[in-house]
C-alpha cells in the first residue's frame, strides 16, 4: 500500500508514481492511493487527527494482507 499526497513538497509523487509501475511490472499487488487533498504526512493540514478515510483504507489493507 503506498499512500501518496500531491500536494507534497518534500518527496515528488513522481517517486512514488515509478514504485508502482516497478512493483506492477513484478506481479506485485499493489494498492496505490494518491490524496489531491494530503500534504507529506497522514495527519490534517492544521494537525487535525488522521484522515477517517485513509486510516479505513490502511487498516482494511493490512487486515487483508497480514498473517495472523
Amino acid at each position: 500500500m503506498i499512500v501518496h499526497g500531491e500536494l507534497d513538497n518534500i518527496v515528488p509523487i513522481a517517486q512514488s508514481d515509478l514504485l508502482v509501475e516497478a512493483l506492477k511490472a513484478k506481479g506485485v499487488e499493489v494498492e496505490y492511493i494518491r490524496d489531491p487533498n494530503l500534504k507529506h504526512s497522514y495527519r490534517g493540514q492544521k494537525g487535525e487527527p488522521f484522515d477517517p478515510k485513509l486510516l479505513d483504507a490502511t487498516i482494511k489493507f493490512f487486515e487483508q494482507h497480514l498473517k495472523r
